[in-house]
């Protein structure tokens, strides 16, 4: 086992080990992952927010429907007030 106590030694082996083909393909491996990951969250979002505007509407039209119920039953019930008065 060698002890290494020379500074330039050491830096020279630290820069062996990152200039290490296969230390480079792990980081694109790793950054290739990443990417993969913020694409899917990305569409997941996209998704989401697709989703949450459909609801928002859904309620939305579903409301406007009934508000539009209650007047048509409103205008119905005016008529027949108007025509028992005459």
């Amino acid at each position: 086992m060698q002890v290494i106590l020379d500074v330039s030694e050491r830096l020279s082996l630290e820069v062996g080990v990152a200039e290490d083909a296969s230390v480079s393909a792990y980081q694109r491996h790793a950054h290739l992952q990443q990417a993969r990951k913020a694409i899917g969250f990305l569409i997941l979002a996209a998704v989401a927010i697709f989703l949450f505007s459909a609801v928002v509407g859904a309620v939305i039209g579903f409301v406007k429907l009934l508000l539009s119920i209650g007047l048509v039953i409103a205008v119905a019930v005016g008529v027949v007030w108007v025509l028992r008065k005459l």
